[in-house]
């Protein structure tokens, strides 16, 4: 399809004349046609425009063709697709008849033809040629055959294969075929056959060979071709009642109601006029003088004029006063003009008439020049051929024209010029308009031409740099005129992009120009050469906004000149050079200037009045802040005196609103604008009508908003006739405000906002098919009301149409399916509702839409929809799951009760488990106190051959007792855990010939001398066994004693011990929990645990040594094997502290770090060790450097830092800082050239003696001597 919009003034350089225009589509079988040969159009009852041709029938909804071909083959019912009479009827469907005579029926609930012929043959054996189709509207349709047999068809049953009557004229009075069936207001059947007329259905006849029949006033009035007009009487002899008319007509050929109770008949002698109301007859001569006054047709309008064709050029016009007679003609059709054989007389909505008179071309008439304008139906494009004849044609509802020629199908929409088009030069963007006081309006243009549009309609002129005139294009500034202003004084001012400013006075034929730059070397010129914008104060202070360099207020001189005041010359400075890029000033009715900038929006008062004391205020775009601007590039601003709000559009399409009194502060708030279609572009302006309207230009559209209401109306390219671009220019108002100039390319536009109105016509919105998941094709619904969608394939999209033929590009549609949906979901122009995998059920799909004028009507359509279920979602899979999930839900009942026997099973097992356990440990503790002494005892003192017997004794029968709790405390837990066993340790208390080597392999650390001065704490809520462990260990360790897990954690905390040794079981927090609180604190977990427990199972071994313990002993124990174990992991320490010392060596940076990392210490020890070095590091060379203050830096108390560091080196803070130094100066010494006393003082050592010493009692050599043997020289003649 190929939209042309047709307009016979387009090369006029100024169309601003109030002028109807067409817009012209011609389809052809590229655009979907069936076929370029058209044989019927015609527009059926719910406004969808259905077109026969040589190849099939189609559908038009708007958008496109649908074909519906009868395919040859299998299942074929047309004996061919060529189509000769097409008839909507009644119900919806399709009536057709093919050139060969038969007749179908197209059902559109089936998509299907059905062939009335087998039918007919029910009455008629030999077969029906269908001469003519008549469907009727009321329900009826007749066949019209060639001869005496006709068959009357009811439209509501013929689908079902009833509702056929066949109707034979033989058997009527007045024999012959009937030639037209015509119906009245009450619906009756009037039969037009033979020399007479029936009336069906009774035994009413007209014994008259009437032809043409018409209702006025009530009563019926037929008219013979012979010159004969009566009215149906019952009263009068024939049922009829003939009248006389004026001049006594002998032929007729047709009659109309003209309204106002007068009918017109066409006559051999004129136009007869009779008034039915009073019986008047008079005759209106419409042929001139010479020409013959035979009338071929009438037309009437809705204005009660009368229109009739003649066989004489042209078309006589006559009056709703029924004498006045205005002859028209018209030129000939020409080459691009459009001629026609028949009479063709058409009104449009905007009740303009369009005709092609007799030996004329399509024309309208003009209302008021009432003169005939011929109008070109042609395709400028060079892809559609002009429309040169019309040899059908018809209207539909909304006014449009649909016609056809030799070939094809054409649309014409009929279009009146509201909004008027001025052209200045082709490819030439308009970028500003301003009339001046005497209504001639100046345009300026990108490519520098100054025009003055005179107001009397004349031929625009152009302006010279001189200030001359010329009627030819003269370029006044090559760099471009972007802002025009006229002042109260008559004053043209001129803002050029890079020419500065000029200022035009009028003199006679000319104008005297002033010629304003920027000049560095004189600080009271114009701040920049790119002026965008001139604002005149209602007290006449001009100002002048400059694209780069910020405001001027521009101010006579003295001398004849202009002086400006901007930042150079006293006027307040912007804050950034960002908002010295101004595009466009606005100012408040109250005084507030609102500055468009490239940073933000910088508004000020116009009330003060020393330039050095504005102050500005900025609003720009702050992220995440939606009250902010949301861009910080600036296009306009405009203060709306109706709605007290300051409108802001912003590169990148935002439209935003503020309150205008309250402009006047920083990072001013800001709300959005609803109801903006983001696909329209850009907001590029904005000016208020007089109504509370104001217009927003956008790049292709006008958008009206009430700014009272909120409502959004908008203009588009329908609503003119070219494909209009609108400019940046600043909207100008007329002198008398009633009209808005706007900038466009190639020209401008103006309009009066009073007088734009928008169309109220409500389009009907039709469902036209369906596309189920997979297909490529649409499947049609048309007539159906209700659509079933199979169970595979949900992913559908329902198509539908807004019925509006005359531009469909501003229609927006909204669709929701109710039981699902809340909300409208709008879809700008896209008329299709994806139903996406919904789930199966009856839905109900709602639509919505507005007219070609972007009016929301109440046209809302409904389609039911079936989404059927898979086998899966259907009733019988439904009891398959409620009889799987009674028989899962009783699995699990049954499940659940054995767990639940089990689970209670388990736990009176597990009470006794805890039972015996505990008195395992009650048990083993008093073992323990009986074990631990006697061993020792038997082991260290002098004892009789009798005491050592007896004491044997015991020793043997506490190891028998401990046996025995063990096997039943095993016993139990077997039963208990049933498979799970219980791994044992050897006994801890062995004869004394097994005992006596572990002593032997471990003798006291007192004697070894790796634990003297260590802290041991003992953690025990048993106070005998406390007091053993105390007794037995404070020998050689400094002992503390806790009594359970929380004391024990305070004074771990507290004395920072070196080991410590726990019970598990104790009362407050018990043993393990205090474990984990330890190692989990960065200031303690250094420190070593022992476990002394009763819990004997491999579980509660694992649990400890995961938790961190160095062992886990249990109860009773050794004590000789406990004192070996803390001997062992002292020395183990000890050792891993020695490692870590030598590991430590110095980085290329100078930093000490540790080699390879520290083994066996935990992740918060290396985090310790490595926040210690760094600070070392830092303060290596501070001889003022103190442990107070290595604890501070460190967040950790003295007490805290001098065990952490003794347990990572084994050394005091102070000896450790030692060591460090002592470490650099090794390096220092060896590699570099500084002297000793350098070295000494870098290190931290104020007397280089002592320096000396230190470092030869670590590496066993004076420094001199370490670099000697390092090959660094002979030593240093200041060392100690």
């Amino acid at each position: 399809m190929r939209s042309v919009l047709c307009a016979a003034a387009m090369l006029m350089a100024a169309a601003a004349s109030s002028q109807p225009y067409c817009r012209v589509r011609t389809f052809t079988i590229t655009d979907g046609l069936a076929a370029n040969n058209v044989s019927e159009f015609s527009q059926s009852a719910d406004g969808i425009m259905w077109v026969s041709t040589w190849n099939g029938l189609c559908s038009y909804d708007g958008y496109g063709f649908s074909k519906f071909r009868d395919t040859p083959g299998t299942g074929q019912v047309l004996t061919s697709n060529r189509i000769k009479l097409m008839r909507p009827n009644s119900q919806g469907d399709i009536w057709l008849s093919l050139y060969d005579g038969s007749t179908y029926l197209f059902s559109r609930s089936t998509y299907s033809y059905i062939p009335i012929d087998r039918l007919l043959r029910k009455a008629v054996p030999g077969g029906f040629r269908t001469r003519n189709i008549v469907s009727l509207g009321n329900g009826s349709a007749w066949l019209l055959g060639n001869g005496s047999l006709n068959f009357h068809i009811d439209e509501a049953k013929v689908k079902q294969g009833g509702g056929i009557t066949l109707v034979d004229t033989r058997r009527m009075r007045h024999h012959g075929h009937i030639r037209k069936v015509l119906t009245d207001s009450k619906g009756r059947e009037w039969l037009f056959s033979g020399d007479g007329v029936t009336l069906y259905g009774s035994g009413t006849t007209l014994d008259y060979p009437f032809e043409y029949m018409c209702e006025a006033g009530g009563q019926l009035y037929f008219a013979t071709r012979g010159g004969i007009l009566a009215r149906y009487s019952k009263k009068s002899p024939g049922l009829v009642a003939k009248i006389r008319l004026d001049g006594s007509p002998g032929a007729i050929s047709n009659i109309k109601n003209v309204g106002n109770g007068v009918i017109a008949i066409a006559t051999d002698k004129g136009v007869a006029m009779y008034n039915t109301r009073t019986g008047r007859s008079w005759t209106v001569s419409i042929a001139p003088a010479g020409q013959p006054e035979g009338v071929r047709a009438i037309f009437t309008d809705s204005r009660h004029r009368i229109w009739t064709f003649t066989d004489a050029p042209g078309v006589s016009l006559i009056d709703a006063d029924g004498h006045s007679v205005t002859h028209l003609k018209t030129q000939s059709p020409g080459l691009y003009g459009t001629s026609s054989r028949l009479p063709v007389m058409h009104e449009d909505g905007n009740h303009t008439v369009w005709l092609v008179p007799t030996g004329g071309t399509f024309s309208y008439f003009d209302e008021d020049s009432r003169t005939l304008v011929p109008y070109n139906l042609n395709g400028h494009s060079g892809m559609r051929m002009p429309v040169r004849s019309i040899v059908k044609y018809t209207g539909d509802r909304q006014g449009n024209l649909w016609l056809t020629g030799d070939h094809n199908l054409t649309l014409v929409s009929f279009k009146f010029h509201r909004f008027k088009f001025t052209r200045t030069l082709p490819g030439d963007d308009t970028r500003s308009v301003m009339p001046d006081g005497h209504g001639n309006v100046w345009t300026g243009s990108v490519g520098g031409h100054l025009t003055v549009h005179p107001a009397s309609g004349g031929a625009p002129e152009y302006v010279r740099t001189d200030g001359t005139l010329s009627l030819t294009p003269t370029v006044f500034s090559p760099s471009g005129v972007y802002a025009i202003h006229c002042r109260h004084d008559g004053q043209i001012w001129i803002g050029t992009k890079g020419d500065g400013l000029y200022v035009l006075t009028p003199a006679k034929g000319r104008y005297a120009v002033r010629h304003f730059v920027h000049s560095e070397a004189d600080r009271r010129s114009i701040s920049h050469n790119n002026i965008y914008d001139i604002m005149e104060e209602p007290g006449g202070r001009m100002w002048v906004a400059t694209y780069g360099g910020g405001l001027n207020i521009a101010a006579d001189n003295g001398r004849g000149g202009l002086r400006f005041i901007n930042s150079r010359s006293g006027l307040s400075p912007f804050r950034n050079a960002g908002f010295n890029e101004i595009r466009k000033l606005s100012m408040t009715p109250k005084g507030v200037i609102a500055a468009s900038t490239t940073g933000g929006l910088v508004t000020f008062s116009a009330k003060e009045t020393a330039p050095g004391k504005i102050k500005y205020y900025y609003s720009t775009y702050s992220r995440g802040d939606t009250a902010s601007l949301l861009a910080p590039d600036v296009l306009n601003a405009y203060a709306c005196k109706h709605s007290g709000k300051l409108y802001v559009t912003t590169m990148g399409g935002g439209f935003q609103c503020a309150d205008a009194d309250k402009l006047l502060r920083d990072g001013i708030r800001f709300d959005g604008v609803d109801g903006l279609d983001p696909d329209d572009g850009m907001v590029l302006s904005m000016v208020e009508d007089g109504t509370g309207g104001l217009w927003l230009v956008r790049e292709n559209s006008l958008n009206r908003l009430d700014c009272r209401s909120g409502r959004i109306e908008v203009y588009g390219p329908n609503d003119w006739d070219d494909d209009t671009e609108f400019t940046e220019a600043e909207p100008a108002m007329s002198l008398d405000g009633g009209e808005i100039m706007l900038g466009v390319a190639g020209g401008y536009m103006r309009f009066n906002p009073g007088k734009i109105e928008k169309s109220a016509y409500r389009p009907a919105i039709v469902f036209n098919g369906i596309r189920y998941q997979g297909e490529q094709h649409i499947t049609p619904l048309l007539e159906n009301g209700a659509v079933t969608i199979p169970a595979d394939k949900r992913a559908a999209t329902i198509y539908f149409s807004a019925l509006d033929y005359s531009d469909n590009r501003l229609i927006r549609y909204a669709y929701r399916i109710k039981e699902l949906d809340s909300q409208w979901s709008y879809t700008g122009t896209e008329h299709s509702a994806p139903l996406g995998h919904i789930p199966p059920g009856r839905y109900t799909l709602e639509v919505r839409s507005t007219n070609s004028d972007g009016v929301w009507t109440d046209n809302n359509r409904e389609l039911q929809i079936r989404v059927m279920p898979t086998f899966w979602e259907s009733g019988w899979a439904w009891v398959i799951y409620i009889a799987a999930a009674m028989a899962v839900v009783f699995a699990l009942l049954y499940v659940w009760r054995l767990r639940q026997k089990a689970i209670l099973e388990r736990h009176i097992k597990e009470r006794q488990l805890d039972f015996f356990t505990g008195i395992s440990h009650q048990l083993r503790t008093p073992l323990t106190l009986i074990g631990g002494p006697v061993d020792q005892v038997l082991n260290d003192e002098p004892l009789s051959a009798k005491a050592r017997t007896y004491l044997e004794f015991v020793r043997r029968n506490a190891r028998r007792m401990l046996e025995l709790v063990d096997k039943s405390l095993d016993l139990k837990k077997l039963t208990t855990l049933n498979s799970e066993m219980e791994e044992q340790l050897p006994p801890d208390i062995t004869p004394a010939d097994d005992a006596q080597p572990a002593a032997a392999t471990a003798p006291p650390c007192g004697n070894s001398g790796g634990a003297e001065g260590t802290k041991m704490l003992v953690v025990e809520d048993n106070d005998e066994l406390r007091q053993f462990l105390t007794g037995t260990l404070e020998a050689e360790y400094a002992v503390t004693a806790a009594r359970n897990g929380k004391e024990g954690l305070e004074l771990a905390k507290s004395i920072q011990p070196d080991f410590i040794i726990t019970d598990i079981m104790m009362p407050v927090m018990d043993g393990m929990e205090m474990v984990r609180r330890i190692k989990a604190d960065a200031q303690i977990c250094h420190i070593p645990i022992i476990v002394l427990s009763a819990r004997t199972a491999m579980s509660y071994r694992i649990e400890g040594l995961n938790e961190g313990v160095d062992d886990y002993i249990t109860k009773p124990f050794s004590v000789s094997y406990l004192k070996s174990r803390v001997a062992n992991i002292i020395r183990q320490r000890r050792r891993l502290q020695q490692l870590w010392l030598d590991k430590l060596k110095e980085s290329a940076g100078g930093n000490t770090v540790i080699d390879t990392g520290a083994p066996g210490m935990a992740d918060a020890d290396k985090d310790f060790a490595d926040r210690l070095l760094k600070f070392i590091d830092a303060h290596a060379g501070d001889a003022e450097l103190k442990i107070d203050d290595m604890a501070r830096a460190l967040a950790v108390s003295r007490t805290v830092l001098y065990g952490k560091v003794k347990a990572l080196s084994g050394m005091s803070p102070v000896d450790f800082v030692r060591h460090v130094r002592i470490m650099k100066a090794e390096k220092m010494v060896a590699e570099t050239d500084m002297t000793l006393s350098e070295i000494a003082y870098a290190t931290g050592f104020t007397d280089p003696k002592y320096f000396s010493r230190t470092f030869k009692l670590k590496t066993g050599l004076t420094p001199s001597e370490y670099r000697k043997s390092r090959g660094k020289g002979n030593g240093d003649s200041q060392q100690a």
